[in-house]
């Protein structure tokens, strides 16, 4: 588990994830790569109207990048290299595009679920992805503090 991807939306199962990330990070002296995938309303625009949104794309991606330096921050990272990723795309997308950009050996995701008529048509991020990796996916639906990360190591990899 040298290289190990955790996309964040910034939620608290998102959070769970990472620390799930670090423990394992830490267990194989790995590193981690935080994702964050802007979903920019404007991302289907044409040429025309693309130009105007500049401003608004660029707050949004110093607002994410802020967020990332303050995660990498936490304690719970102390001693693993980690290091941060903004993608402008659909996050299903990216997070396969930038595993396999940056050789992945484990993407862990939070997950709280999609419900009702959302995923029953489209499914969740954490679905999608879990379906198309083309490396093993952890999702975190709680927060695990006696997550054995021993157990994990030696069972799956």
């Amino acid at each position: 588990m040298k290289k190990i991807l955790i996309p964040t939306d910034f939620s608290q199962h998102a959070e769970y994830a990472l620390k799930v990330a670090a423990q394992i990070a830490k267990k194989n002296n790995g590193e981690i790569i935080l994702l964050h995938m802007l979903e920019l309303p404007h991302q289907a625009s044409d040429a025309v109207g693309v130009g105007s949104d500049i401003p608004e794309i660029m707050f949004f991606k110093n607002a994410a990048i802020k967020r990332l330096e303050d995660l990498m921050d936490e304690d719970y990272l102390d001693g693993i290299k980690v290091s941060e990723v903004v993608q402008f795309e659909l996050a299903f997308d990216g997070i396969l595009k930038i595993s396999q950009l940056n050789n992945v050996d484990l993407v862990v995701m939070g997950s709280h679920g999609a419900s009702g008529y959302k995923e029953m048509f489209i499914g969740s991020n954490a679905e999608k992805v879990v379906r198309n990796s083309d490396v093993p996916v952890l999702i975190i639906k709680k927060e695990e503090e006696d997550f054995k990360v021993n157990d994990f190591v030696k069972c799956y990899f």
